[in-house]
């Protein structure tokens, strides 16, 4: 089993040489302590985010549901200027199997079903 857990990430303001991405927060997915951000090496952010309207992708990675845009697959990182997973951003699919989640398409993480929730559980809560 994999260890799971929510963090909270604050990106500053960056300029490029064309432009600027905002500053942003979000909440990244830990996997056995470390980033799943990191371990991807994907500059998107977190689908969990005050910036964007968030609760939904919570929703469905708690349930183990679908986004019907993202065949078959449940959004954990999306742009950092829409959130839009199709500009650049990551899926994966989460299978709820008895007392375990699976997330895999990305890799495959084997996560107790009551830490995977109560990690997520906060985030809906505070958006209730």
């Amino acid at each position: 089993m994999n260890d799971f857990a929510l963090a909270p990430v604050s990106l500053a303001r960056e300029e490029l040489g064309g432009g600027a991405r905002s500053a942003v927060e979000f909440f990244d997915f830990i996997v056995d302590g470390t980033s799943l951000r990191d371990q991807l090496r994907t500059p998107n952010i977190g689908v969990l985010s005050g910036k964007y309207p968030s609760v939904e992708f919570a929703r469905r990675l708690v349930r183990g549901d679908i986004d019907p845009l993202l065949d078959g697959l449940s959004a954990i990182y999306g742009c950092r200027e829409c959130l839009d997973t199709l500009c650049g951003g990551q899926a994966t699919t989460v299978e709820i199997i008895g007392d375990r989640v699976r997330w895999s398409e990305i890799q495959t993480y084997w996560i107790d079903r009551a830490q995977h929730g109560s990690a997520i559980e906060p985030f809906l809560s505070s958006r209730a």
